[in-house]
């Protein structure tokens, strides 16, 4: 029996030795657990925190680009427009400057037939005033019955003249200078008719110049628009 209970003790004590072990690795383990978990639990905020800024900057950046598409969007279609309002103020150059060209000439044909008119009228002048002792082409009016009259026989002339440049260089101008100086010769009265002839001759030939200038303005000023036009478009193209 002493040795029965002796057996019974020593299997306690190792029992109890065993145990003892046991409880002390569970421990070991739970406090390793314990850490390992909480390790786990930071890293799985750090990728929460992390999926989080992510998706945040994703939308971000997917604002921005629609916000840059549709800027890129209004971009390509101004850049079409101007290329449309481009060709467009090409073509009225183009279409400005044969216009051009063609007035130019036109008004050239025009001056040069007025100062044809002019160098008549001052051969008329220069050889009745040498037969009837008029005064010179410049001056404006006569003072006597016989140089009024000397004077209108000049205008007459000089009318003449004027129709006959006309009709050989076939100017409409010419023409019109032509009905205004009949006018003048009939309903002019007293005065200097032949003075007042010479004034319509100067004034449309300083508008013919006048509008030779201005057109030439207009068409550097519009191709100026047009070559702006065109390098703004260059440097917003690339």
């Amino acid at each position: 029996l002493q040795e029965n209970l002796q057996l019974l003790r020593d299997v306690e004590a190792k029992s109890q030795s065993s145990l003892d072990a046991a409880r002390a690795k569970e421990k070991r383990h739970a406090a390793d657990f314990l850490k390992l978990k909480n390790a786990l639990e930071g890293k799985i905020r750090a990728v929460k925190q992390d999926l989080e800024r992510t998706k945040k900057e994703l939308a971000d950046a997917r604002a921005r680009k629609a916000k840059a598409e549709g800027e890129l969007a209004v971009a390509e279609q101004d850049i079409k427009t101007g290329k449309q309002y481009l060709l467009q103020v090409e073509r009225g150059c183009m279409e400005k400057a044969a216009q051009f060209q063609q007035q130019k000439k036109n008004r050239q044909d025009e001056v040069k037939a007025v100062q044809a008119a002019l160098k008549a009228l001052r051969g008329i002048m220069d050889t009745s005033a040498a037969k009837q002792g008029l005064f010179s082409f410049l001056q404006m009016s006569s003072s006597s019955s016989r140089s009024k009259a000397a004077g209108q026989t000049v205008a007459t002339l000089a009318l003449k003249r004027v129709q006959q440049l006309a009709v050989s260089l076939k100017s409409t101008v010419l023409d019109k200078l032509a009905s205004k100086m009949r006018v003048v010769s009939r309903y002019g009265g007293g005065g200097d008719v032949f003075g007042k002839m010479r004034k319509l001759i100067q004034a449309l030939c300083s508008s013919a110049k006048q509008l030779e200038t201005d057109n030439s303005k207009i068409m550097s000023i519009s191709c100026k628009k047009a070559f702006a036009l065109a390098v703004f478009l260059s440097h917003t193209h690339t």
